[in-house]
């Protein structure tokens, strides 16, 4: 061939087309083989790329700089988040590899063989029969004109699956997160409790002095002593379950933070009461919850899916490739840089799928399948979020109209320890009823902490339902 000679492409193209159409009907077909699962469409549905997950700035409403810590500090070195991270650079590597099979590839090979000619071979004498090297060091080139779209899909597939870990990623931290805010509630609520109670009885241990007092003076009898006591014992026991429950909290904090359990001993209990996040509206928004992050990465696995599917049908027809090379050849040493060394030639290459025992059929089944369980999952998953959004907003409403009932019961007992306070004053009352209206006061209190603990436990699960923060009621 002369190096020097253009190569003319287009006829050999047009030959090798021609071709692949007279042969398409009879190499192997994909038909009856279609996916069953519909997608459940979401109206306003959040765009993966436009889907912002929210992790660390509700737990600061929440808890302050001190919820704020904790999760930060949950969040580094976590070997569950890192676990995540990895994946997604596993993904990111299968991406990068999908993308370098759309590019041309170019490679180089030199070879040098010693040998002897055969005498009766296609090398007349004087060659035949001699020893020489028989030289050779081209460039090669090599493009998939990739007419069906399998390398794009194929990277389509990798830059979804890539997309899927990133958001798994967010539903690990979101998780985390979401774990580390609820138990810090239940830390403060037993704090809270532990003291409030330990209000209740050192009131209760004044009325019991008083009451000693008083049966001295013939005022009162045997039997409100020892119910004074059995109280008094009560409220002992329950201080105790609140400890406990303060030094089990801090545990599973210890614990969740990824830490010893002896790291439990440097964990803050709560001064400040929660503070709840502002009431959802009756009906969320769908696209809150389209957005979250375990949906989004479901999401991202039905397109990865899809696009196996488009691969998988690639395959059923023909590939063309184009591919060139340039570079010397020679018999012995001494002449391979020499111009009349030089070779080079191009041209096209079919490879075109006619019979194959049911391969190609069984990997495109077996991707149909895939997309249809990817879509299921993805429904499944989408179902779920409604119902565990619906449950904790009906939930929200109910605590909201228990804490209504509270706040208006510890509004009364405080009236009532006013009244008391101001008949003693007045000398027509004694200290017994206003330390009691001060007990019952403080029992109202500690009934509001319990569902104001139980609110917010509830909408730190509907963060967790949404994938984010939760809009506030008009």
């Amino acid at each position: 061939m002369n190096p020097n000679k253009p190569v003319k492409l287009k006829p050999a193209l047009s030959v090798l087309a021609v071709a692949s159409v007279l042969l398409l009907n009879g190499c192997a077909n994909f038909q009856g083989i279609s996916p069953q699962a519909k997608l459940m469409q979401v109206p306003e549905a959040a765009s993966q790329n436009d889907a912002a997950w929210d992790a660390v700035q509700w737990p600061q409403r929440i808890g302050g700089e001190n919820l704020a810590q904790l999760i930060a500090t949950g969040l580094k070195d976590n070997p569950g988040i890192d676990m995540a991270r990895t994946r997604i650079s596993a993904a990111a590597t299968s991406e990068a590899l999908a993308r370098a099979s759309t590019l041309p590839s170019a490679g180089l090979q030199a070879e040098s063989t010693y040998q002897r000619f055969t005498e009766t071979g296609m090398i007349p004498p004087p060659l035949g029969g001699t020893w020489d090297t028989n030289n050779q060091v081209t460039v090669g080139v090599k493009y998939d004109l990739d007419f069906w779209g399998k390398h794009q899909a194929a990277l389509k597939s990798a830059v979804s699956q890539k997309a899927a870990t990133e958001a798994e990623l967010a539903a690990a931290r979101m998780s985390l997160a979401a774990a580390i805010a609820s138990q810090w509630v239940q830390l403060n609520h037993h704090a809270q409790a532990l003291e409030l109670t330990t209000t209740q009885l050192k009131l209760r241990q004044r009325i019991s002095e008083l009451s000693k007092v008083r049966a001295k003076a013939g005022l009162e009898n045997q039997t409100e002593i020892r119910q004074n006591e059995l109280s008094e014992s009560a409220l002992l026991q329950e201080i105790q379950q609140w400890k406990d429950g303060i030094d089990s909290a801090k545990l599973q904090l210890a614990l969740l933070l990824g830490k010893t359990p002896d790291y439990a001993a440097n964990i803050t209990v709560p001064a400040a009461p929660v503070q709840g996040l502002a009431l959802p509206p009756e009906n969320l928004p769908l696209h809150l919850i389209a957005r979250k992050p375990e949906i989004v990465a479901a999401r991202w696995r039905v397109e990865a899916a899809d696009a196996g599917i488009a691969q998988a049908k690639a395959n059923f027809y023909p590939d063309i490739n184009i591919s060139a090379f340039a570079g010397l050849s020679s018999l012995g040493l001494d002449h391979l840089l020499k111009s009349g060394s030089a070779i080079a030639g191009a041209g096209p290459v079919l490879s075109l799928p006619i019979f194959d025992g049911g391969r190609l059929r069984a990997s495109l089944s077996r991707n149909v399948a895939e997309y249809d369980t990817a879509v299921y999952s993805y429904n499944q998953s989408l179902q779920s979020a409604f119902k565990d959004a619906a449950e904790q907003v009906q939930s929200l409403q109910k605590l909201n109209e228990q804490r209504k009932i509270a706040e208006s019961a510890r509004q009364s007992a405080n009236q009532l320890q006013q009244l008391a306070t101001l008949r003693q004053r007045a000398g027509t009352g004694t200290a017994l009823p206003v330390l009691q209206a001060e007990i019952n006061e403080v029992g109202q209190k500690k009934n509001l902490n319990d569902i104001q603990s139980k609110m917010t436990l509830s909408q730190i699960a509907l963060i967790r339902a949404i994938g984010g923060d939760v809009p506030a009621a008009n």
